[in-house]
């Protein structure tokens, strides 16, 4: 059998897989390490298509003598399912009622849908509650979906940005204490939301900015206290308990993005 990835010959060895399934679950796992997916197959000079694509997974590997794969990278694969929703989301306002059950059914099912939520359970979950009808604006969802787009197209600019929000943000995550103290609720809230925001959007860059060559690995220390005691500030703030947030958030937070910002610098700066 003669196994073609892009169009280039490769030596691969079957060993113990006796079908087309078996193959095609180890050699994800090998892609996946890579960055990479399978996005199209051909067996035998012909293409697979998704209708019969369950079928094909057991076909004896004896049988085939050529395989070709195309495998695209997760960046790609994603950008592509977003894209798709974003187009959703445009129909969507334009279509009736009964158009509109298609589009959505049509979504439900896809390929795109899948791959969002495997890579961005939460957006994933937003974007079909929205669908199912809980009275989200399409302008939002629009804004939304560009967002994540934008991230993708040019992480570096958009971890910039966040960057630039980090003196602000240890200020107010300083501040916050004193607020809780003085009633002033509004601006606590509006404090740790953006916070939130913007720890969201850098865990979702740290894999883009990697993507791109950018070496990550000194981030990810930080990056899993900042995680673990978000979840205690969450929590405390939920159950009211004002004395532990302030302590967390001047305490433990605080410094915490100081260091983020300083391992940042050289990362963006010199990429």
């Amino acid at each position: 059998m003669q196994v073609t990835i892009n169009g280039n010959n490769t030596d691969l060895v079957v060993e113990t897989e006796r079908t087309l399934g078996e193959l095609l679950a180890n050699l994800e796992l090998w892609l996946e390490n890579q960055g990479y997916s399978v996005s199209g197959l051909a067996v035998n000079g012909s293409s697979l298509v998704a209708d019969n694509l369950e079928k094909m997974y057991s076909l004896e590997l004896a049988t085939i003598e050529t395989l070709d794969i195309k495998a695209s990278s997760w960046v790609e694969l994603y950008h592509q399912a977003l894209q798709e929703a974003l187009k959703l989301v445009r129909n969507l306002q334009e279509a009736s009622f009964q158009e509109r059950q298609k589009l959505v059914k049509d979504w439900q099912d896809s390929v795109s849908m899948r791959f969002i939520m495997d890579r961005d359970m939460e957006l994933g979950q937003f974007l079909n509650t929205a669908f199912a009808g809980d009275g989200t604006l399409y302008s939002g969802l629009e804004s939304l979906i560009l967002e994540r787009l934008g991230e993708l197209e040019d992480p570096l600019k958009a971890a910039k940005m966040i960057q630039s929000l980090f003196a602000e943000t240890v200020q107010r995550m300083e501040n916050l204490p004193l607020d809780l103290q003085t009633g002033k609720d509004r601006q606590a809230m509006e404090t740790l939301q953006l916070f939130t925001v913007i720890m969201g959007k850098l865990f979702r860059l740290i894999p883009l900015l990697a993507f791109n060559g950018i070496k990550t690995d000194s981030l990810k220390p930080i990056l899993e206290e900042i995680g673990t005691i978000l979840q205690d500030l969450l929590s405390a703030y939920e159950t009211k308990d004002t004395v532990l947030v302030g302590d967390l958030a001047e305490y433990e937070i605080a410094p915490r993005l100081r260091s983020l910002q300083e391992a940042l610098t050289p990362l963006l700066g010199s990429s």
